[in-house]
């Protein structure tokens, strides 16, 4: 069964990447973060924006996967 969800356009897909860009530079630049630790935080931030915009864990599985 195909959910439909909330369409990302250009300029939303160019906020995403600079908020994840953000928080990569700021947790390995700035407080010297261990990349692994920038890198949960991005995913934590991006599975947020991904509920917003409607998606559910299986969901992001699927598109992942395929």
């Amino acid at each position: 069964m195909k959910r439909e969800f909330k369409k990302v356009g250009f300029p939303v897909a160019i906020v995403i990447f600079l908020i994840v860009a953000a928080i990569m530079a700021v947790g390995l630049a700035i407080l010297k973060l261990n990349t692994m630790v920038t890198f949960l935080l991005a995913f934590i931030a991006m599975g947020v924006i991904a509920a917003i915009l409607g998606m559910t864990l299986d969901d992001i599985q699927e598109h992942v996967l395929t």
